[in-house]
């Protein structure tokens, strides 16, 4: 034993965070050198963590401004960016707000939406930063929120809550239509509990995240089994209507939808 805090302030890791968005690195390319889901990184900037792991706060740290000719670059598969594109626009942000938000022009915008087969790295990057920042934000109600949620319904894009996100980026993936749900999953999740088994140990035995539980108790209109695994009595994870850390990267319990 070190005697030191497993959790220290979030003030350092914030204000760092701050420094290399300034170098001009997004939240991603934070991710993939420092190893720190990039979900937690937004919490932290945010301020909605005041408190961080010991490790998580080091990770940060560690990663140094680096510039724009130096990050990942290169072409990659753009079905993540349609899909997250799609889903902000059927939540009603239109692609004028999107353009605005990204630095872009409409068209880039229209062009990713609808055929945007492949896309840089560094578009790829912004797009994941900002849904990220967007998905459970509602936009300014006006009629450009209107006709973009009509032109989504429209053409079938599905809302940000029919994607995991260890599938959004994967061409074979399917959304997952609310109305369906994931009962097998939650019929494992309850059978576990009722075992005496905890959020985490559930989690380990099912090879999945916190979120993806969330997710199929949300759709299921089960989020009775949510409040459930994270009452203080269950696990020391606090109570709260959504995963403290992250936002899923894991699969699905065997036998679900």
């Amino acid at each position: 034993m070190t005697g030191q805090p497993i959790l220290i302030g979030a003030a350092d890791a914030a204000v760092h965070l701050g420094v290399l968005a300034a170098a001009g690195m997004s939240r991603s390319e934070i991710e993939r050198r420092s190893g720190v889901n990039r979900v937690t990184l937004l919490r932290i900037v945010r301020g909605d963590l005041s408190r961080v792991n010991r490790r998580t706060a080091t990770a940060i740290l560690a990663v140094e401004p680096v510039p724009s000719a130096e990050q990942a670059a290169g072409w990659v598969d753009g079905t993540g960016t349609r899909r997250r594109l799609r889903a902000l626009m059927a939540a009603g942000w239109p692609a004028s707000r999107l353009a605005v938000r990204l630095g872009t022009s409409q068209s880039h915008i229209r062009r990713l939406v609808e055929d945007g087969h492949r896309c840089s790295a560094v578009t790829r990057a912004q797009v994941v930063d900002l849904y990220d920042e967007l998905w459970d934000v509602s936009p300014p109600e006006d009629k450009s929120a209107r006709l973009a949620r009509r032109r989504a319904q429209l053409q079938g894009w599905s809302l940000a809550m029919a994607w995991d996100d260890d599938e959004i980026d994967d061409p074979a993936a399917a959304p997952h239509n609310p109305a369906g749900g994931r009962s097998a999953l939650l019929e494992n999740v309850v059978w576990l509990a009722d075992l005496g088994d905890t959020l985490p140990g559930i989690c380990l035995q099912l090879g999945v995240q916190p979120e993806s539980i969330w997710r199929a108790a949300y759709r299921n209109d089960r989020l009775d089994i949510w409040a459930r695994l994270t009452a203080p009595s269950v696990s020391t994870r606090p109570a709260s209507t959504w995963p403290s850390d992250q936002r899923g990267r894991g699969g699905r319990a065997r036998g679900a939808a």
